[in-house]
């Protein structure tokens, strides 16, 4: 047989043909009777396969859903991949071999649309939107081409990881953060089931496990080996620019900037917080957009937009002039942890700064958030957004929210700092207050935050 061989130098995807032809293992008693009821349970008569041709056309086959349960290996013809737009196919034997050849030449770009780390720089819930279409994709390949062709993509295979390390922890809401253009959402276990089955990765097995409840795909796939891996108290996801932390029932993410995307906002550094199912920390997402929206340049419309101006995130920022939108556009931000300790480095993102870096500690009744910026003297504003009601006593401010309080307080105030509490605009598409302290011109600043509740 073939040896694995990469066939694409800038691409992360190895295809190849194994050493042996991978028949599909009979589903184990428990995992069918699960499959049945659910099958059962919500009257499906039949089940269709469906995968993409030479044109892009659905192709497949439906069989009832009784014989889907009788049979354990269920296969496709070859040919359907190779059928014409109106239903034909070709005698052309050596043209359907070139095909067939360049298809999974052009399926690379399909199956690198995720950073190495198992994420996206696209954020969160744009992984949703890849991963989904990605475990279609390699489902496909592996059951329908020649001598039962697999696709090992290392990237995807993080896909596990990366959902299980990115979400908050199991009894609050089972979802990430905000990130750049997208809300928290549930992430999806599509691609991480289809992992689980093919290779019963223990983090992916642990996603495959919690998503069967929502999505019956995924019993399409399910893993022979059913050992759940512990969820970390601490991820870092330096290609898509994330570090979480957790600590009994809370979750706090600190996000940087590895890549400049469409979606992208100025929002490197931005922490967001929950506990007990309650945000403490709020960001946008996409917000409402507007004309100029996608004018992303240096001088771009899109930062004029609340949600992707870093004055409306939980960050820091400049303060310098109408000409400054807070933060640099295009910088990079890395982010990186150290003993449970996240931190993201801002020396790029803010302007004239020669050092900035921001540092999070996450206890079960605490956040800290450090801040240490060195460059030339400038004025530097300090903001958490939140939909929670704000009250300010001196330097105490108290967060209320579904009967619960938290307080943000401050080490020591910088000679001439003050604090103020505005109204978020329309455009953020949710109400939301800022908490904001006007930092004055300094080449030193130090700050410490505790949010406690």
């Amino acid at each position: 047989m073939c040896p694995s061989k990469r066939v694409d130098p800038e691409s992360n995807t190895v295809i190849h043909s194994p050493e042996w032809v991978n028949a599909a293992a009979a589903i184990p008693p428990a995992d069918l009777k699960a499959i049945s009821k659910w099958l059962t349970d919500n009257n499906i008569s039949e089940v269709e396969y469906i995968v993409p041709d030479m044109t892009g056309n659905a192709r497949g086959k439906f069989i009832p859903a009784h014989q889907f349960l009788a049979e354990t290996d269920h296969k496709l013809p070859e040919s359907i991949m190779v059928q014409t737009v109106t239903g034909e196919y070709t005698d052309d034997r050596e043209g359907v071999a070139a095909t067939m050849n360049a298809a999974l030449l052009a399926v690379n770009p399909g199956l690198d649309v995720l950073d190495g780390d198992g994420g996206s720089p696209e954020g969160p819930g744009y992984w949703n939107f890849q991963s989904v279409p990605a475990a279609g994709l390699l489902s496909s390949i592996d059951r329908t081409l020649p001598a039962s062709t697999v696709a090992q993509v290392p990237a995807l295979r993080a896909a596990g990881s990366f959902v299980l390390g990115s979400s908050a922890p199991a009894g609050s809401k089972e979802e990430t953060t905000s990130f750049a253009d997208t809300t928290e959402a549930a992430m999806r276990s599509t691609l991480p089931a289809w992992i689980a089955g093919r290779y019963g990765d223990p983090e992916a097995v642990t996603v495959a496990l919690e998503g069967q409840l929502r999505q019956g795909i995924e019993l399409m796939w399910w893993p022979e080996n059913e050992t759940p891996a512990a969820v970390p108290d601490a991820a870092l996801f330096p290609s898509t620019g994330l570090a979480v932390l957790r600590a009994g029932s809370a979750t706090a993410w600190l996000k940087g900037q590895a890549a400049f995307t469409n979606h992208t906002h100025l929002d490197a550094g931005t922490v967001t917080v929950r506990v007990d199912g309650l945000d403490w920390s709020f960001d946008a997402g996409y917000g409402i957009k507007g004309p100029g929206y996608s004018q992303n340049g240096p001088d771009g419309k899109r930062w004029t937009y609340a949600q992707a101006n870093p004055a409306w995130h939980s960050t820091v920022r400049t303060v310098s002039g109408t000409k400054d939108f807070g933060q640099v556009v295009d910088a990079k931000a890395a982010v990186s942890m150290q003993n449970s300790r996240a931190g993201v480095d801002l020396s790029s993102a803010l302007a004239g700064a020669t050092s900035a870096e921001r540092a999070i500690e996450l206890s079960s009744l605490e956040l800290t958030i450090t801040d240490r910026i060195r460059g030339r003297n400038q004025p530097y504003a300090w903001s958490w957004v939140t939909q929670a009601s704000v009250s300010v006593q001196g330097q105490v401010v108290t967060l209320s929210q579904a009967g619960r309080t938290a307080t943000l307080t401050f080490d020591e105030l910088p000679e001439g700092a003050s604090i103020s509490v505005s109204s978020g605009p329309t455009s953020l598409g949710a109400p939301a207050t800022r908490i904001e302290i006007s930092l004055p011109s300094s080449g030193q600043i130090d700050l410490v935050a505790h949010l406690r509740w």
